[in-house]
């Protein structure tokens, strides 16, 4: 099966304590070994993707991480790191060697803000080893991701000013996941959603600093800065969870059909968002046929099925 892109969750253990992430918190985490991956992607996944993005959990933590990236590292035109940040350090001659980009989540432009998004006081580290990678002149890019949510939507601006400061080749933006149960978070609470959403006083503040920051930093963001989160969508996304508004103006997405997601547990998905086409484990049952899963990941309509109607998440992957 040909698609641009392929996610692989390698792992679920994690390092961080995210307040939008409930991986940190699985007792027993899940993890693909180096065989599985290896023998999925040579079977079912034809051509060169676009991309191969290696993510978890937290992918740094994989035992077999250097074995799954020697293997496939050439059968995908890039390949890309996503990672927290935490440990990164002692991967560095790892990264530059091996990885066309590495996507850090920063979740905050001081230190104090993205320890309390990330629950480790790690963005010091970040900033030397982004500072590091570029003096590598590898050709490595580094790109910021922020999860914009009640904790750091105040930041925003800063963010932006702190990401052009470290010379990084873009931003990521997204918003909160709080009605599925990707990234383990199975149903959040009321409690869970208000911790991350914002009300209704919130979102005419962050509609005032959308405003702003579009009106200081337009130019840069019609010029691709921006990978992937359309701020304004993003004002209308909490206006509806603040009750503000009845439903979510529909989006485009290019997901289904497109890209394939593999699980910590083997699930193979066509988003995380969307429920499982398969299971390369055996004691699942027989994976399907290529051109069957081809089918079945197209057969996702975006404008009618209810988790994408309602899905405001960093899809794109434009990397």
């Amino acid at each position: 099966m040909y698609v641009d892109g392929v996610i692989l969750i390698l792992t679920e253990a994690c390092n961080g304590r995210c307040t939008m992430c409930n991986y940190w918190s699985v007792p027993h985490p899940a993890s693909l070994t180096a065989d599985e991956v290896i023998r999925f992607y040579e079977d079912h996944i034809s051509g060169t993707p676009t991309f191969l993005t290696l993510s978890g959990g937290e992918p740094l933590l994989h035992p077999e991480l250097l074995e799954i990236t020697l293997a496939l590292h050439s059968r995908a035109r890039q390949l890309v790191l996503s990672t927290n940040g935490i440990g990164l350090g002692s991967h560095v001659d790892y990264v530059v060697r091996f990885f066309d980009k590495v996507i850090i989540s920063v979740d905050g432009a001081a230190s104090a803000k993205h320890q309390a998004v990330r629950g480790v006081d790690s963005l010091a580290d970040i900033l030397r080893v982004t500072r590091e990678i570029h003096a590598r002149g590898a050709g490595t890019r580094v790109v910021f991701k922020m999860t914009v949510q009640k904790e750091n939507f105040r930041q925003l601006g800063d963010f932006f000013e702190l990401s052009l400061q470290e010379k990084v080749s873009g931003v990521a933006l997204t918003v909160p996941d709080v009605c599925t149960d990707a990234f383990h978070r199975h149903a959040p609470t009321p409690a869970e959603r208000q911790r991350v959403l914002l009300d209704a006083d919130e979102v005419a503040e962050f509609q005032r600093i959308v405003d702003e920051t579009l009106d200081r930093r337009g130019e840069l963001i019609r010029d691709g800065f921006v990978l992937e989160g359309n701020l304004t969508r993003f004002v209308e996304y909490f206006r509806y969870w603040a009750g503000l508004r009845e439903d979510l103006p529909p989006r485009e997405c290019v997901i289904p059909g497109n890209r394939l997601v593999v699980t910590a547990t083997g699930e193979v998905k066509p988003c995380f968002f969307l429920e499982p086409i398969g299971n390369i484990r055996a004691e699942h049952g027989p994976f399907p046929e290529t051109g069957r899963m081809g089918e079945l990941a197209r057969a996702v309509d975006p404008h009618s099925h209810p988790v994408c109607r309602r899905c405001y998440q960093f899809l794109d992957w434009r990397f």
